[in-house]
């Protein structure tokens, strides 16, 4: 249901921060509805806080934009305070859409990540209670299946066939109920990947940084989400 939404119109869409290997994905979708008068205006993430390692910024996804016919009056940054990642994004545009007194919005992911940024804003609005905003997905275009990029925070490298695997991963371990078993999970990832790409020692010396940034997600459950989108879709 994700993954082949229907194109709603929408004041804006919001393109979901990716590392340099996969950033061409969500910008190229985001240029594309605005060439086709879905949105009117893109969002960006604008990162205030602890910078993510892995999302080179909103002034080189400005950049790239305007190289590709868009206007600087056609972008909106976001301000987020918090450590980049998918859920400190939609926190940020959730709360931003609800200030705006928007009913609509576009979200614009990679395809292997579409389905977690999405579970994540359904997850802030209803942090929020902000009942009335319908949220839609456009995922953005396909790159090399089989190329090895860099993903989540600039610290994980698999090819993008491997990366739906690990999404859903991290999904079911971001929805469960206990903070102390989503923080075993967390570890056992963090060592699982250190181990396949051969960066055990160095990994091991982030361990802090990386236990700040991953133990406070906690997604919706399934059946939540399939309740929102029950709604969104109703009269």
């Amino acid at each position: 249901m994700v993954l082949t939404d229907t194109i709603h119109r929408a004041p804006a869409a919001y393109l979901f921060g990716q590392t340099a290997d996969n950033k061409h994905s969500v910008l190229e979708r985001g240029a594309e509805l605005l060439r086709d008068n879905v949105v009117s205006r893109l969002l960006l993430h604008d990162a205030q806080g602890e910078k993510n390692k892995g999302y080179e910024g909103i002034g080189v996804w400005k950049k790239h934009l305007s190289e590709g016919g868009v206007r600087a009056s056609q972008i909106t940054g976001i301000p987020c305070l918090e450590l980049g990642h998918t859920f400190s994004e939609a926190k940020a545009l959730a709360k931003y859409a609800h200030d705006q007194g928007w009913g609509k919005l576009i979200i614009v992911a990679a395809p292997f990540h579409q389905l977690r940024a999405f579970i994540s804003m359904v997850t802030a609005i209803r942090l929020l209670q902000n009942t009335t905003l319908r949220v839609y997905n456009q995922v953005g275009s396909t790159l090399p299946w089989d190329q090895k990029v860099l993903h989540s925070q600039g610290i994980l490298m698999a090819t993008r066939q491997d990366l739906i695997v690990e999404e859903l991963r991290r999904i079911k371990r971001y929805q469960r109920q206990s903070k102390l078993m989503r923080l075993g999970a967390d570890g056992l990832m963090f060592l699982k990947t250190a181990l396949r790409n051969g960066t055990l020692l160095e990994s091991l010396r982030k361990i802090p940084h990386y236990a700040k940034q991953c133990s406070s997600v906690h997604l919706l459950a399934t059946d939540e989400v399939l309740k929102y989108l029950e709604w969104r879709d109703g009269a």
